[in-house]
């Protein structure tokens, strides 16, 4: 039991005989023999009430695991359908200053209306005919 071989109990019956007196022997062997299980219940009881937290603890990291996976998941996923619906409508998401930019005006414009630009620009220079 706590590393107690048959000898050694035989030995430590004998000092406890020979310590109380043979009458009171039997008491004190029952009373030592009760207070080893209540100790021994005890420790069952100590280690029960450890596993029994134990496995709550281990209920709650994994229910609380599983819920932070699922947000994880709800992120990626809100994020994906963002970034997918700006690459398919750009149009949604356009720079509220691009009409006023001249590059967006220059290219709206037809080709004779860049003509007469260029010459309004540089009246000196003539226009090349292709």
């Amino acid at each position: 039991m706590f590393g107690l071989g048959f000898t050694e109990i035989l030995v430590l019956g004998l000092i406890a005989f020979l310590v109380f007196e043979p009458h009171q022997f039997p008491i004190v062997v029952k009373n030592f023999i009760k207070i080893l299980n209540e100790l021994r219940q005890t420790f069952t009881d100590v280690k029960t009430e450890f596993y029994d937290v134990e496995v709550e603890v281990k209920k709650q990291i994994h229910q609380i695991t599983g819920d932070i996976h699922k947000e994880v998941e709800s992120i990626t996923e809100t994020k994906f359908e963002e970034k997918s619906s700006l690459e398919t409508s750009p149009s949604n998401h356009k720079d509220p200053l691009s009409p006023l930019k001249p590059s967006s005006i220059e290219e709206k414009s037809s080709p004779k209306q860049k003509e007469t630009k260029q010459q309004e620009q540089d009246p000196l220079e003539k226009p090349l005919k292709s």
